[in-house]
């Protein structure tokens, strides 16, 4: 697993799009490290394939289409973001919260609770 550490001062990115990877990419200081390569692949492909199911069921909305086949298309991809919601958590307490735990830092912990609270609103 890869750690990068975070120098002083303000970074300086060429776009939008440079610093949006670099602030979801890079581990936050103190948290467990980065998402494995397996897992980050897995979860880029459902993303993507909720993404086209959304821009799919735009599309149905403006020509009308008929409600039923519009809401078959809208469970399909909340069953993509419950797999993909899935699919981080096993990685994150495979790895994030195993390494936090062995370094003693009980925030993952408390990460957890917060995850599992809002999972319940």
């Amino acid at each position: 697993m890869i750690h990068v550490s975070v120098r002083e001062g303000p970074l300086k990115f060429g776009s939008w799009w440079d610093r949006a990877r670099a602030e979801t990419t890079f581990a936050r200081p103190g948290a467990g490290g980065l998402m494995d390569q397996e897992t980050q692949q897995d979860v880029l492909r459902r993303l993507a394939y909720a993404e086209g199911h959304l821009a799919g069921i735009r599309r149905m909305i403006e020509q009308d289409t008929y409600c039923v086949d519009v809401l078959k298309q809208t469970f399909a991809v909340r069953r993509a973001i419950v797999k993909l919601e899935q699919k981080m958590l096993e990685g994150h307490l495979h790895h994030c919260v195993v390494e936090g735990v062995e370094r003693g830092d009980v925030r993952v912990l408390d990460e957890l609770a917060e995850l599992y609270a809002l999972a319940n609103r």
